[in-house]
C-alpha cells in the first residue's frame, strides 16, 4: 500500500483489511505476541489491533476508504467484544 503498488481508493481498504487479517491469523511474531494476552482481555486484544490499524492509516494519509474501513472494523471489533463480555454470542 505504502510503496503504490496498490492503487484505487476501495481496492486499498481492502487490501488493508485483509492484509490485517491475514497478519494476525498467519504472522508467527504477531501470533506470538497474541499469545501472550489474555483471551479474556479484550481491552488488551483490541488495543494491540488498534497499533496495527494505526500504522496502515499511515500508510496513504489522504486515503479516506481506508479510513473509512479501519473506523468500520475498528467498530465491528468493539461491538463484538462488547457482546461477548456480556454473555451474547450474536454474529453478524
Amino acid at each position: 500500500i505504502r510503496s503504490m503498488q496498490i492503487r484505487g481508493a476501495p481496492l486499498i481498504a481492502i487490501v488493508a483489511c485483509l492484509g490485517l487479517s491475514v497478519d494476525l491469523a498467519t504472522n508467527p511474531k504477531t501470533k506470538s505476541e497474541l499469545d501472550k494476552l489474555s483471551p479474556d482481555d479484550a481491552d488488551a486484544i483490541l488495543s494491540y489491533i488498534s497499533k496495527k490499524t494505526d500504522y496502515l492509516r499511515t500508510s496513504r494519509p489522504t486515503a479516506v476508504n481506508l479510513f473509512n474501513a479501519l473506523d468500520e472494523l475498528t467498530e465491528k471489533m468493539t461491538e463484538a467484544a462488547s457482546a461477548s463480555a456480556n454473555g451474547d454470542s450474536k454474529r453478524e
